[in-house]
């Protein structure tokens, strides 16, 4: 599905954000419901840039995306780096690409060494 998907269209406004899969946990599954406790999705600001929501109605994590060349297999994709300093995504790199009207997948990486670290779905709300 992500490598179909179109990687130049970014949300606007809140999304609802899902976590499918934890590549980097012996329980994969598991984590993923943890971090979706927590992380509640994106809010994209219109400008190119976007913040993170969480519980409790707390928006934190400001970042901006780029269209770049996907890690997974080249191609263009909606894509955020965050520095290194980052709180919580410190040294992640995010890529998204549209699978469907207000659905975009998403595919998280460890900036520093290339490992993927998740899935997740943001969908527009």
């Amino acid at each position: 599905m992500f490598r179909d998907g179109i990687p130049d269209t970014a949300p606007v406004g809140p999304t609802r954000g899902t976590v499918l899969y934890a590549d980097d946990a012996l329980f994969p599954r598991v984590k993923a419901r943890l971090q979706g406790t927590v992380w509640k999705g994106k809010y994209f600001h219109g400008d190119g840039t976007f913040t993170n929501r969480w519980a409790g109605g707390v928006r934190a994590g400001t970042a901006g995306t780029t269209v770049d060349s996907s890690w997974l297999d080249g191609q263009p994709s909606l894509t955020v780096q965050y520095p290194p300093t980052a709180p919580v995504f410190g040294n992640v790199r995010d890529e998204l690409r549209q699978i469907g009207p207000g659905v975009w997948l998403g595919r998280s990486y460890d900036a520093t060494t290339g490992r993927p670290k998740n899935w997740f779905m943001l969908q527009a709300r």
